[in-house]
């Protein structure tokens, strides 16, 4: 007999707030800090299908006793981008005190110091990365072994379409020349604009880190 299965499900969901920031992009209006999630992904939906192969039906013969028996299934998967924040990369400030030494810090964009300081006109987490689609299909066949053992036969495929699915992204937008102890305060701070922002560079993913194509092969002994 053959046996089909079919099963969707969908996920639709924004999440409001940044719980992975540890700082306000502006203590000095907190409005401004309500953003999406970096882990807000609006849709994703999983379509999941299974096949028992109708060959090798009936009769005893050797050929017909190695393809029957045998089930395929296979899942289907799609999902929104995740959204990333456009930064400018603003060193901390170099300054000389009267003493003559050198100090390091309170610089950045609103004395917030150091790197990564999100772009106050776009926002935090205001651009999303590109769709992700995967296939991911198992063949498998359970062997009577006596009354109580079973021998399970896989052979599965991830991402077999060899899809890029990326999920991170150049996010430095603008960079600065630090400010240094012999610079003066009036000098103006000159931004340049990163050519490789918005660039991919990141596919990592479970269960080994990396979103491409993968095959194995194994046995399962049930008893």
């Amino acid at each position: 007999m053959l046996v089909r299965g079919f099963l969707l499900t969908a996920v639709l969901g924004c999440a409001l707030v940044a719980p992975s920031y540890t700082r306000a992009q502006n203590q000095f209006d907190p409005a401004k800090n309500r953003a999406p999630s970096p882990l807000d992904q609006r849709h994703r939906a999983v379509v999941y299908g299974v096949w028992e192969l109708p060959f090798g039906k009936g009769g005893v013969s050797p050929l017909r006793s190695l393809v029957r028996d045998w089930r395929m299934s296979s899942i289907f998967t799609a999902e929104t981008g995740r959204p990333y924040s456009p930064n400018i990369s603003v060193n901390s400030v170099q300054f000389l005190n009267t003493d003559g030494a050198v100090y390091n810090g309170y610089g950045g964009l609103l004395g917030l110091g150091g790197t990564g300081n999100f772009v106050p006109t776009l926002g935090r987490d205001s651009i999303y990365g590109d769709n992700n689609y995967k296939i991911d299909l198992r063949i498998s066949r359970v062997i009577r072994v006596g009354d109580r053992l079973r021998l399970e036969l896989l052979g599965e495929a991830f991402n077999i379409t060899n899809h890029a699915n990326y999920n991170g992204y150049s996010s430095t937008l603008y960079a600065s020349v630090a400010t240094t102890a012999t610079t003066a305060l009036s000098a103006p701070v000159l931004l340049t604009r990163q050519n490789n922002f918005g660039i991919p560079n990141n596919d990592g993913s479970q269960p080994d880190g990396t979103n491409a194509r993968r095959l194995q092969v194994a046995f399962r002994l049930k008893f």
